[in-house]
């Protein structure tokens, strides 16, 4: 697979300042109606505004893993020693019902079907994948139709266009999906990364999944051919993602530090388009939000990548891990340069390589 590193203008915030803030979060899922984002907190679920840093409590109840909006109804996963699916209604924040899954292990990632009255919840602890029947809220039932999942299943996301669910592996790398008509298993990539967590997609088919080692999101096109690598600041053990197609933003669950990742995605490159170059450029020079950096590696090295100013000071480091051979790419948006000439240096193994940038 080619790699293309994409470097956006993200917002991570921790809301310490503020009335209320997180303690432990594992998921973070959009409300369309209400534009605001809901977040895990173990003893409660905060919700805050898009756009705002103002963080307030949502009624009073408590969630700890996936998340998922139908409708007017929240369905959270609720940890401590007894997991169990708890339904909110969105307008009142009231607690409409709680159910326990017999026999369940680790409730962890959840996914749904809107248009169906149809949630999943993934089983960390028993490889096993539960469908819930929520047309009548008051009264679900509740099936297992996957008793062995092949790995440890995390995250799950459910995708209409090919009626199937798309599940991460926590370890091993591997994305695998459910044809839920007859609900086999099979596996779909494996990614070379470890510790996944978290997966959404958007409405072109598009997939995100977030990694703990290495730390990262990673977008896969939809038949899993080719990635991309989006780095953003903040980043600790990233869990759970929601992808939120009405304001083209992704939303990352930091449970390392508390925090939540809002990543802007706007007209992020085609992973089926990625152009490459056979040695070290940048394009269009002067640069803009539209620059990006092309270099060519003939096998696995470290690789670091700085921007100095002409007094030789570290203005921003880009990238420093060991990339695979090929052709590799980095996108310039998201990062503000004063007006003025820069050096980009490239160092992979023994060699460097330099190339000035000039910013108008």
């Amino acid at each position: 697979m080619k790699s293309l590193f994409t470097f956006l203008a993200v917002l991570a915030i921790s809301f310490s300042s503020f009335s209320q803030t997180i303690g432990s979060t594992e998921a973070v899922e959009y409300d369309p109606t209400g534009n605001r984002f809901l977040i895990t907190n173990g003893s409660s679920i905060l919700q805050q505004a898009s756009g705002s840093d103002e963080l307030e409590f949502f009624g009073d109840s408590d969630a700890d893993y996936g998340m998922e909006v139908i409708g007017n109804i929240l369905y959270t996963i609720s940890g401590g020693g007894s997991q169990s699916v708890k339904f909110h209604d969105l307008t009142t924040e009231e607690e409409l019902n709680s159910i326990s899954i017999p026999g369940s292990g680790f409730l962890n990632g959840m996914a749904s079907d809107p248009t169906g009255n149809r949630i999943w919840v993934t089983d960390f602890s028993n490889n096993e994948i539960y469908e819930i029947d929520v047309t009548d809220a008051a009264d679900p039932v509740v099936e297992t139709v996957v008793s062995n999942t092949g790995c440890t299943p995390n995250g799950v996301t459910y995708e209409a266009a090919n009626n199937r669910l798309v599940f991460t592996c926590w370890s091993g790398g591997a994305i695998k999906e459910v044809d839920l008509s007859d609900y086999s298993v099979s596996t779909l990539t494996n990614t070379g990364l470890n510790s996944i967590d978290g997966i959404d997609h958007d409405e072109d088919g598009k997939f995100y999944i977030s990694s703990w080692s290495p730390t990262r999101i990673t977008l896969l096109n939809n038949e899993f051919s080719a990635m991309q690598t989006i780095t953003a600041p903040g980043l600790s053990s990233p869990a759970d993602i929601s992808y939120a197609v009405e304001i083209d933003t992704l939303a990352v669950a930091n449970s390392g530090n508390g925090t939540i990742t809002y990543i802007y995605l706007g007209d992020l490159v085609n992973v089926n388009e990625i152009e490459t170059a056979n040695t070290l450029t940048v394009y269009p020079n002067p640069i803009s939000e539209d620059s990006y950096i092309s270099f060519e590696l003939a096998q696995n090295s470290p690789c670091e990548i700085s921007i100095y100013d002409t007094q030789g000071k570290l203005v921003y480091e880009l990238l420093n891990e060991t990339m695979p051979a090929g052709e590799h790419k980095v996108l310039l948006a998201g990062f503000s340069l004063e007006t003025g000439a820069y050096i980009c240096e490239l160092k992979t193994g023994n060699s460097t390589q330099n190339i000035h940038l000039i910013k108008k």
